[in-house]
């Protein structure tokens, strides 16, 4: 589920997404999306666990941001993205780079490190963890 917390807000969401793979994508409008939630409390308790379960996450991003070399931040981003996809990655170095909240050329020279010391191979628009 993506953009549900513009739902609540009744603002437009502060971001977007890009596939990775082929996706389908259903819009809902917000007074169907509400209905369905005042109909279904279970639905909405468990929507109200993912939000709270994501703002941990992010939480938790931020004291890594702040307080973590960026080395570090980008070994945590490699690990968590291959944690919830597997080994293969469909990302660039800059899409991890954007993601560790550091530059591409950082991201470049680390990952190179990486590559050198066989932690890691790259090919074109992925990065496979070894």
């Amino acid at each position: 589920m993506f953009g549900e917390v513009a739902v609540f807000e009744d603002k437009p969401y502060p971001a977007s997404a890009q596939a990775v793979a082929e996706t389908k994508v259903l819009g809902i409008r917000r007074k169907d999306f509400l209905s369905f939630l005042a109909q279904r409390p279970g639905v909405a308790l468990r929507i109200i666990s993912v939000l709270g379960g994501r703002l941990r996450d992010a939480q938790g991003r931020l004291k890594d941001l702040a307080g973590e070399r960026v080395e570090q931040r980008l070994a945590r981003t490699l690990l968590m993205l291959s944690a919830k996809l597997g080994s293969t990655l469909p990302f660039t170095r800059q899409e991890v780079a954007d993601m560790a909240g550091t530059t591409t050329e950082t991201a470049i020279r680390f990952m190179s490190r990486l590559k050198d010391g066989g932690i890691i191979r790259s090919t074109r628009g992925k990065i496979i963890i070894l």
